[in-house]
């Protein structure tokens, strides 16, 4: 439906660039003609017929109808056409639509998940400070609720197929000591191993409960999806849904054999 629309507003779009471009050539054409009879009238016969402008005019003219006709063409191919290509750069019009909607959802999401605490016509400065310090400890706590299933410390485990790897896709992480005290940066990272298979749309992670972000979502850029977590305390078990949810991998940081052993056994 969606699709349909965008196609339809291209459509009109590109009619009255088409109308703008021919309209002003013809335009063009008649003030050359004006220009030029004015040049022969009686009251100007000490003065040259102003072919120039005549030529000028039609030389312009005739730019807007080529750009007219493009124009046109565009609009007439339109129905049919996937993509645009230069060289070594390519857009694909048919995923144009799902990009937009993609970012539309994440600008939707950062604006939930930077709001602060608020609200409340009655609440001073230490009832904010409380409810603020409550929250944060609540942050770090797993409900019962969460605690139900075969690993209640890390519930993404067992989630998401259990391998690092499947068909073309691949997940990677590294882990680095953080300058913040007791803290590690993790830089997960998902890319395609075949180059004919590019690793395209949103890649969602899911992580640990602890997150205030739990599903983060990326857009594959250059054959990959990066997520760098830069505050992390301890070790977790990561799932992912690339290819519109087709392919899922899991990757448990315990595991990585070049992980800081501190953070392996949090």
């Amino acid at each position: 439906m969606k699709n349909d629309m965008v196609q339809k507003l291209s459509a009109v779009m590109l009619c009255v660039i088409c109308i703008f471009f021919i309209g002003t050539g013809i335009y063009i054409i008649l003030d050359a003609r004006t220009m030029y009879q004015e040049s022969l009238k009686p009251l100007a016969t000490n003065v040259k017929p102003r072919y120039e402008a005549f030529k000028e005019g039609y030389d312009l003219a005739h730019t807007f109808f080529i750009l007219g006709a493009g124009a046109l063409i565009t609009l007439l191919l339109l129905p049919r056409l996937q993509s645009i290509s230069f060289g070594s750069f390519n857009v694909s019009l048919k995923d144009v639509q799902a990009r937009v909607d993609t970012l539309t959802e994440l600008q939707n999401e950062l604006q939930q998940l930077i709001n602060q605490i608020g609200g409340g016509k009655k609440a001073d400065a230490e009832t904010y400070d409380r409810v603020k310090e409550n929250v944060s400890k609540s942050r770090f706590e797993i409900s019962k609720e969460e605690k139900k299933g075969e690993f209640p410390d890390d519930p993404q485990k067992g989630k998401w197929g259990g391998k690092s790897n499947s068909r073309t896709r691949e997940l990677t992480a590294i882990v680095k000591k953080s300058t913040l005290p007791d803290l590690y940066v993790v830089h997960l990272i998902v890319r395609s191993t075949d180059k004919n298979d590019p690793l395209t749309g949103t890649v969602y992670f899911h992580l640990h409960n602890t997150f205030i972000n739990q599903n983060p979502a990326i857009i594959a850029q250059n054959n990959k999806a990066e997520l760098k977590l830069s505050m992390v305390w301890g070790a977790f078990t990561v799932g992912v849904e690339a290819d519109n949810s087709t392919t899922q991998l899991e990757l448990d940081l315990a595991e990585l054999p070049n992980a800081p052993d501190e953070f392996k056994s949090r």
